[in-house]
């Protein structure tokens, strides 16, 4: 593969790469603490939401790091080598992992012990 190509590639990644961290770091709590703010109704699914969202970004800075992993291969020819099995392995777990989770909140969202039972109710 071109030089050049490898290497836009690879700034594309770190990119995004920072952009993950920095959604999970700052943008992702202010919005959750905004929410609440704005609908206190639902201050109590302020930290599962949080929780499945940065579990997501976590299962997406595991997939650039692989996507990088398999890149490097590429550009030594190895792509096609049984040790990239194990990349590609890695990504479908983490794939797998992230939905999982955003499974796991819908399920307890769906329950009546999840939200409904949480639920704050205004005094009349």
């Amino acid at each position: 593969m071109n030089t050049f190509v490898v290497r836009l590639l690879r700034a594309v990644i770190l990119l995004m790469l920072l952009g993950v961290l920095i959604t999970q770091a700052w943008v992702l709590p202010d919005i959750a603490r905004s929410l609440a703010t704005r609908y206190p109704e639902v201050d109590h699914l302020r930290t599962p939401a949080l929780t499945v969202s940065i579990i997501g970004l976590t299962a997406a800075h595991v997939v650039l790091v692989c996507a990088w992993r398999l890149l490097t291969m590429v550009r030594h020819d190895t792509v096609f080598s049984t040790s990239a099995f194990r990349w590609v392995d890695v990504i479908i777990g983490a794939t797998g992992a992230a939905g999982a989770s955003a499974l796991g909140l819908l399920i307890w969202l769906s329950t009546p012990t999840g939200w409904a039972s949480r639920r704050r109710t205004s005094p009349s």
